[in-house]
């Protein structure tokens, strides 16, 4: 079909045949690693004099007040409300922001007398019965575990706050369950403490299905694997490989010669 005849056609054309459909070359492009949303290629992050973020319209050039996505891909889709329509984007892309606006076609679809959840439905009923849902799927696992045994991983970080976090794991051959994850900032502090925690868990677990528990190879942590393989025959304690990695690495990045290399790689990056 030739221009004349798209033209003359009833049926909006999602896909405009000429470069109009998106920003030319010298256009700024927006810079937002790590963010996935396809409504983010079409703004960029700035702040006001006031030092208050907003989304610029690389279309229109209007700034929207706060980093809302979907409150700027309604601007973009021209939806009546929370956001004025951009009047200068293109069909192409105003379509493919429609598409991605049908969730809200599904709550619409409910009809106007729909009410979303409030904060005590979410945190009170459906709060209990995810957590019996997740309870369910850990138990699902353990006819595994007794069959096949398992191994309890134990996989500590500090956070921000130098709080000291333990998340526990339990691996089999059906795959790999989280646990739960525990501030063991003063358990960390004593052997004695961070072995009654450990216990816990390998009697949750079932010492019976238990053969191998990983942990890093902080002392404190060496010490309770020890105290663990003296309690329970059966199971036996080792250091996490990738930790040992890291600190073979570690030990090797400050050597002269490599650290000069890091060092300069890190200015590059």
């Amino acid at each position: 079909m030739n221009s004349a005849g798209a033209s003359n056609s009833n049926t909006p054309n999602p896909m405009p045949p000429t470069r109009e459909s998106t920003p030319s070359s010298s256009t700024p492009k927006a810079i937002n690693i790590g963010k996935f949303d396809p409504a983010w290629a079409h703004c960029k992050e700035v702040s006001s004099a006031n030092g208050r973020k907003g989304l610029l319209c690389l279309y229109c050039s209007k700034v929207l007040s706060g980093n809302g996505i979907n409150r700027f891909k309604q601007h973009l889709v021209g939806l009546k409300g929370n956001a004025g329509a951009c009047r200068k984007v293109p069909d192409a892309v105003r379509f493919r922001m429609q598409e991605h606006l049908k969730a809200i076609d599904v709550i619409a679809s409910m009809g106007a007398g729909y009410k979303g959840l409030g904060f005590h439905d979410l945190w009170g009923y459906l709060l209990t019965k995810n957590v019996e849902e997740v309870r369910k799927y850990v138990d699902s696992y353990r006819p595994i575990w007794k069959e096949m045994d398992c191994t309890i991983m134990a996989d500590g970080w500090t956070d921000q706050c130098r709080r000291t976090l333990i998340n526990f794991l339990v691996y089999c051959p059906k795959g790999i369950v989280f646990l739960k994850s525990v501030d063991a900032s003063d358990a960390s502090k004593t052997g004695e403490m961070l072995y009654k925690l450990f216990r816990e868990v390998v009697l949750f677990v079932g010492q019976e299905n238990v053969v191998h528990f990983v942990t890093d190879n902080a002392a404190n942590y060496v010490a309770v694997g020890h105290l663990l393989e003296q309690e329970f025959r059966t199971i036996f304690w080792s250091p996490c490989a990738a930790h040992c990695i890291n600190l073979i690495l570690g030990d090797i990045g400050k050597l002269d010669k490599v650290n000069d290399i890091v060092t300069h790689a890190a200015k590059i990056t």
